[in-house]
């Protein structure tokens, strides 16, 4: 059997994000296997967590501005999530915690997250409440 490589039609262009897009997209976003996303208009950023870290881009010119890495550098950011005033991120993780979503209670007193194991775990976030 022979390979192929495909070129993408826009090749010539320099910013690789924009790469074989299909219409109506407009980027690409990290690099790494990307796996969740999540947009705050409170900060005007939106997140997205890879095999790499998790990605931070600026709204609205989705430029990134920073790379988030794990100790552990081999561990996998699989979900993500804002609380719903922007005030707190959490991101978790396919290593030992294998999370596969987080949510944060409307008044972030809880962040509860699902995992592979099929259970869901409420955290007590009120610690963190009192110093903001």
């Amino acid at each position: 059997m022979k390979r192929q490589i495909l070129i993408p039609r826009d090749f010539d262009d320099n910013d690789i994000s924009k790469w074989g897009l299909p219409p109506g997209a407009i980027r690409r976003f990290g690099q790494g296997y990307a796996s969740d996303m999540a947009f705050c208009s409170h900060n005007g950023v939106v997140a997205v967590t890879t095999t790499e870290g998790v990605w931070w881009y600026k709204l609205p010119t989705l430029s990134p501005v920073a790379l988030w890495k794990k100790e552990d550098e081999t561990a996998m950011f699989s979900s993500c999530t804002f609380s719903q005033d922007g005030r707190f991120f959490a991101a978790g993780g396919l290593d030992a915690s294998r999370v596969l979503s987080l949510a944060f209670s409307p008044d972030n007193t809880i962040l509860a997250s699902s995992g592979t194991d099929g259970t869901i775990l409420l955290w007590d976030m009120k610690p963190y409440l009192k110093n903001t």
